[in-house]
This record gives structure tokens, C-alpha cells and sequence, in this order.
């Protein structure tokens, strides 16, 4: 039985101002700016609690160094990214 209890970030249904997936983005550009924040902000959360794993007890070193290589993997594929979509933007 978990007795832990759930934070915010590991909820199961996301914030309305987060898509689904499948979900089309807003047609309005600050609709679709406020949903780039909100995921930001998801997102930086997970870093976040992903960087303590060193100091969440019940984990073994293991599993703590496991979920460590699989952020540092993903956020090279997600920077590699954007830095095209950014050298897309700037070369027009």
C-alpha cells in the first residue's frame, strides 16, 4: 500500500492550460504562449524533483541513477530541438 502522498506534479489529469495528447494547440498566439509556460513550468518542476533524487528516501541508488540518465538523455533530444527550431526562426 503507498502511503505517500500525491504532489501537484505527478497528477494524473493535467492543468486545462496544458494539451493532451492529441490535443491541436490554441489557434490565439497568446493562448499558445500561456501553454508554453504552463508546460515550461511542468516541466522545470520534474527537472527539479528529478535533480533531488539524491535526497528521496525509498528510492534505491539504482532506480535514483537510472531516473537521472533518462532526463539527461531526453533533455538532449528536446534541446537539440529547439535549437533547430530557433536556427529555423532566425535563418526565416
Amino acid at each position: 500500500m503507498n502511503t505517500k502522498p500525491a504532489d501537484a506534479s505527478s497528477s494524473a489529469v493535467p492543468p486545462a492550460s496544458v494539451p493532451l495528447p492529441g490535443e491541436a494547440p490554441p489557434a490565439v498566439v497568446d493562448e499558445r504562449l500561456e501553454r508554453i509556460g504552463a508546460l515550461w513550468q511542468r516541466s522545470s518542476g520534474y527537472v527539479q524533483f528529478i535533480c533531488a533524487a539524491d535526497r528521496l528516501d525509498g528510492a534505491s541508488v539504482e532506480l535514483k541513477e537510472k531516473a537521472l540518465d533518462a532526463l539527461c538523455a531526453r533533455l538532449i533530444i528536446i534541446e537539440r530541438q529547439l535549437s533547430r527550431i530557433q536556427d529555423d526562426l532566425r535563418l526565416g
